[in-house]
């Protein structure tokens, strides 16, 4: 909606790719198909590897870059920004934990120059979303080369994928907990669907069930321990990229309210519209959601980001939380012009889309490890100086 985006980018080349995006979102959400117009944008662009340092070939992106091309994609389509929200985090566990491995310092120039696109099989059949726990193990073979089986629950764009990085047990005999992250090409991989995608929301992420089996080298393997990649890196830098995209979707809710009472004003002059409160209301959360992603890049900046930080496991459920509320407002403002699919100041898909942003690893799990946590260590509130 051109008459009052909020927070938009101003790059040009950024702006066509979302750009082209926001045309085929309609589309990609009718019929539950994978984005592949939007996709290739981001392709043409370089966005796939984004966060490959300059020297491997990629952008060198900040992670503060990062949310802002979430949050410009979500605004667009919700699909595309997630599937791109989700190969950024699968990229910065191998930026930050290759450990000078030449396998994986290939794989990071690889992704640059080819554009791959990385899924991730972290959920198991048995275990559901409790990523910190394997049933399936690494089977080491002879000559330094190993086998792996999975069947992931749910692994989204797992059909158009041309990488899979997968969570397994160490070892056949490792504990459930005792876990690695091995990256594996999909063209070396068995792929079987056995449960398609047919969703409320987010309905392009075509996130399927799948049977994933391959055999590779021991370099494919992280070398640093699953549980140190999931603190440090892939659960704080999911949740920030993640709030980046839902507020995304909220800020064209918002940009899309503000529109629809511009117009009904035209044809009332002079008269006070009755959903101005709740325009100021949706805006107001906005800039909330906008205040705790900046601090929560401020602390993963500075080193403290990682996963048991209580601030960055409510930030997930609030910012999704958050976003929900947005649209459930701007329902309320718009009536039934947000009500019907085919109003230009439609909020259906926006609606059904962040209906899914609470159970993105479910809030009230991530909520009972923070109470656990609050037990023993006193959060720190009221606390100005150290801004």
């Amino acid at each position: 909606m051109s008459d009052g985006d909020f927070g938009r980018s101003v790059e040009p080349d950024w702006q066509a790719v979302c750009a082209i995006a926001a045309e085929h979102a309609g589309s990609v959400d009718r019929d539950a198909r994978f984005p592949s117009e939007a996709v290739a944008a981001l392709r043409r662009h370089g966005a796939l590897g984004a966060m490959v340092p300059v020297e491997f070939g990629g952008q060198g992106a900040s992670l503060a870059r990062l949310t802002t091309m979430c949050r410009d994609l979500g605004a667009a389509c919700a699909s595309t920004a997630m599937i791109f929200a989700m190969q950024q985090t699968k990229l910065a566990c191998v930026v930050a934990h290759h450990g000078d491995d030449p396998w994986q310092l290939d794989f990071m120039r690889r992704v640059a120059a080819e554009q791959l696109l990385i899924a991730s099989i972290t959920s198991e059949e048995g275990i559901g979303g409790r990523i910190r726990t394997s049933r399936c193990a690494i089977e080491p073979l002879d000559a330094g080369r190993f086998r792996f089986s999975k069947d992931g629950s749910t692994i989204s764009y797992g059909a158009d994928a041309d990488v899979f990085m997968a969570t397994a047990r160490r070892a056949p005999d490792a504990d459930p907990s005792d876990q690695v992250l091995v990256v594996l090409p999909a063209a070396e991989c068995r792929v079987e669907p056995y449960r398609g995608w047919d969703s409320l929301g987010m309905r392009g992420t075509g996130s399927g069930a799948f049977k994933v089996a391959s055999e590779g080298i021991l370099a494919q393997i992280l070398p640093v321990p699953f549980g140190v990649i999931a603190a440090q890196t892939m659960l704080p830098v999911a949740h920030i990229v993640w709030g980046g995209v839902w507020l995304g979707i909220a800020t064209d809710v918002a940009a899309r309210c503000r529109a629809f009472i511009r117009n009904r004003q035209r044809s009332k002059p002079g008269t006070t519209d009755p959903g101005l409160p709740l325009l100021a209301k949706m805006v107001d959360i906005l800039h909330g959601m906008d205040a705790r992603l900046r601090r929560a890049l401020r602390l993963y900046t500075a080193g403290r980001g990682e996963s048991d930080s209580i601030e960055l496991m409510l930030l997930k459920t609030g910012l999704s939380e958050a976003a929900l509320e947005v649209v459930t407002i701007g329902m309320k403002l718009g009536g039934f012009a947000a009500y019907r699919n085919d109003s230009p100041y439609s909020l259906c898909r926006h609606l059904r889309d962040l209906n899914s942003a609470p159970l993105m690893v479910g809030n009230d799990d991530i909520r009972g490890d923070a109470g656990r946590l609050l037990l023993l260590h006193r959060p720190r509130i009221g606390d100005f100086t150290e801004e």
